[in-house]
């Protein structure tokens, strides 16, 4: 999860838990969406050098994960451990991959 680290909006810790081995990982840091309603987005829309930058870093990062974890970002509840199709998965793209990759 994320949460405020110091009282600045961009300042976070990111944890990751795997329940089954216990083990905890936290990264610290600041936070800047990257995305067409980020602030980075409408800071620099007349640099379009900048936009295709992060856009296309963006899809590379989302390209470079496996279909099961792109997949997850669909899910409804973070929580569920079964399969995708379950429940409401039926609007889940295959391979996390909609028609821009």
């Amino acid at each position: 999860g994320f949460h405020g680290g110091d009282g600045n909006a961009n300042s976070v810790e990111m944890v990751w838990w795997f329940p089954k081995s216990s083990e905890q990982y936290r990264v610290r840091g600041k936070l800047q969406f990257i995305g067409n309603d980020g602030p980075l987005f409408q800071n620099n829309q007349d640099n379009h050098e900048i936009i295709h930058y992060f856009q296309s870093e963006r899809k590379q990062q989302w390209g470079n994960l496996s279909d099961m974890a792109r997949e997850q970002f669909y899910w409804k509840d973070a929580n569920y451990l079964g399969t995708p199709s379950c429940g409401d998965g039926g609007d889940i793209p295959l391979g996390g991959r909609d028609d821009e990759g």
